[in-house]
């Protein structure tokens, strides 16, 4: 189970703000440094976590919020999405061959193992790309240091 309540606020912003709670303050809390340039895709990524690496690393840079800590985790993404990529195309498959169920034990039907794996696979992308801001409401949650331009983005 996660952690309850609303994600804590980074320190510069508590300071900013006069600290409403009067909490004591982390000075020593880390800043890692912001990547610049996109390192290449692990070698033993497969072509559609490569793509993903490349399209959405461009994405996040843009913002800010790739650190060189996040890179194993903004890795762990890339897999996750391949993962769900692989499952659908698997669930595709059987689908156009075999229609939407199959026959289980004692003859009842039931959902196709594939499907399953679609359903753990997306679960993992959506909650790792929402430690990186890539939904709306988790955007909201995500503070970056540097003013960001819609320049940027043209």
């Amino acid at each position: 189970m996660g952690k309850r309540g609303p994600a804590p606020e980074p320190t510069h912003l508590k300071i900013v703000k006069d600290n409403p709670g009067n909490r004591p303050l982390n000075y020593q809390e880390p800043k890692p440094c912001p990547i610049f340039k996109l390192p290449s895709a692990p070698r033993w990524f497969d072509k559609y976590a490569k793509k993903e690496w490349k399209y959405m690393g461009k994405i996040l840079i843009k913002t800010g919020v790739l650190t060189e800590a996040d890179m194993s985790t903004f890795g762990a993404y890339c897999c996750a999405h391949a993962r769900w990529r692989h499952a659908e195309d698997e669930v595709l498959k059987y689908y156009r061959e075999n229609g939407r169920m199959t026959e289980g034990f004692l003859g009842k039907r039931q959902r196709i193992p594939e499907l399953v794996t679609l359903e753990k696979a997306f679960n993992q992308k959506i909650t790792t790309a929402q430690r990186f801001g890539m939904d709306p409401s988790a955007r909201t949650q995500i503070r970056v240091d540097r003013p960001i331009h819609i320049d940027d983005f043209l």
